[in-house]
């Protein structure tokens, strides 16, 4: 009964003596530091990395070699697949489009074949497009057109998520938008018998047109 006794107490003891010491906090012998688990291969640079994950998720690319070939392009494509007229929010690819010959409409519908927009960063990490809630694109012209018409510059691209959204308070308002969205190529489901379907839930076609100059991203 004694032996009893005392062990219980030297228990009781032993956690007193732990609980105390949880309590006492120490310094870490070193800094606390984030870093990617994303690494570039050593033969590729972030361009190829995100054409490739880009075109594997299912996105259309076209390389352009300026805003002028860029708006000539879109309007190509629209003319071929007699998207008209689209949707854009942007004064300048407004403008550009209207010189290349394509009228847009700011207002959306259900009747909108696709929609045009800017974008704040491109991840070579997933092949993605991030996008906003800012004003030239808006909460539904990423999602409500069946195609998403998106125009970006060389120096958007970005190793991994955590730099694309470095750039998401670097684009103006030092606050952040409601939305923040990241677009993997169209929009894919298979709930229904696993059969995958396209544009469900989204776009079920997504164009990238990438212009070979630098972007001030502080100018939306």
């Amino acid at each position: 009964m004694q032996n009893q006794f005392n062990n219980e107490t030297a228990r009781s003891n032993i956690l007193q003596n732990l609980s105390k010491a949880l309590q006492i906090k120490t310094e870490r012998p070193y800094a606390e530091e984030e870093t990617s688990g994303f690494y570039m291969p050593d033969n590729e640079t972030v361009l190829s990395v995100f054409t490739r994950r880009f075109e594997q998720a299912g996105g259309h690319l076209s390389v352009c070699s300026s805003d002028a070939a860029c708006a000539a392009q879109i309007a190509l494509l629209l003319q071929a697949q007699q998207w008209h007229p689209p949707c854009c929010r942007s004064p300048k690819w407004t403008t550009l489009l209207q010189q290349a010959g394509i009228d847009t409409q700011t207002a959306l519908s259900a009747q909108t074949p696709a929609g045009i927009t800017p974008c704040i960063a491109l991840v070579a990490q997933t092949g993605s497009i991030l996008v906003s809630s800012g004003s030239e694109m808006g909460r539904a012209l990423t999602v409500f057109p069946p195609v998403h018409i998106v125009v970006a510059y060389i120096n958007q691209i970005v190793y991994d998520i955590e730099q694309a959204l470095n750039l998401v308070t670097a684009a103006g308002s030092p606050q952040l938008p409601s939305i923040i969205g990241l677009i993997t190529g169209p929009a894919r489901t298979a709930d229904i018998e696993k059969t995958l379907v396209l544009g469900a839930h989204g776009p079920k076609a997504v164009y990238l047109f990438l212009i070979e100059q630098e972007h001030n991203v502080q100018q939306p």
